[in-house]
């Protein structure tokens, strides 16, 4: 939450006295720093809140999945010999592959992160949860490996070749059967903790 007024311009001047370089940098222009105060995650505060946070997690399941399918098109048209919607003169198979995969390599890792922040929130609310929250850290850190495997096939590897393609398109399928598990076991764990009900 960005501060402002009287509560802005005190915590500011606490961190200017603490770190004297901020001072320093207000001083030199006209704008104002912002401030943003970070809150911890509170789930006894509100029944609203906690289906929000339930459906969050589905929408970032759902993100993260239609980001697979996409990364398995791009390999699909690969070994089909069909080239994706780009210049033919300047489409270069490898640069592309690795561009879909690590992105969403990228956008895995950070999606797990914030989950990781949110456990802690989920386990003083709802104790009954602890065995599931860390078989859920658990999965997290083999997710964590699995994609640095999938990364490094496609960074240090991957020339772009048709070969090469189906390796990573059958790594790609390792990986996604136990992605498309994990979501499942989390939602499954998580949602009717927080009165969320995935549609089907």
């Amino acid at each position: 939450m960005v501060l402002e007024g009287e509560e802005r311009d005190r915590l500011y001047a606490e961190q200017s006295a603490i770190i004297p370089s901020f001072g320093e940098y207000q001083a030199k222009t006209s704008r104002v720093i912002p401030v943003v105060a970070l809150n911890k995650l509170d789930l006894s505060v509100s029944g609203e809140r906690n289906t929000m946070i339930g459906r969050q997690l589905i929408a970032h399941h759902d993100d993260l999945r239609g980001a697979l399918a996409s990364v398995r098109a791009e390999i699909d048209a690969a070994l089909n010999g069909a080239t994706p919607s780009v210049d033919v003169s300047t489409f270069d198979l490898g640069a592309q592959l690795r561009g879909h995969c690590l992105r969403f390599c990228y956008d895995l890792q950070m999606h797990h992160t914030r989950e990781d922040g949110s456990f802690t929130a989920f386990e003083q609310q709802f104790p009954e949860l602890r065995p599931a929250i860390s078989r859920l850290r658990e999965e997290h850190h083999a997710v964590e490996r699995a994609l640095a495997g999938l990364e490094e096939l496609i960074v240090r590897r991957l020339s772009g070749d048709a070969s090469d393609a189906e390796r990573l398109r059958a790594e790609l399928d390792r990986t996604v059967a136990g992605l498309e598990a994990h979501f499942a076991y989390e939602e499954e764990s998580l949602l009717p903790a927080v009165n969320v009900t995935r549609a089907r």
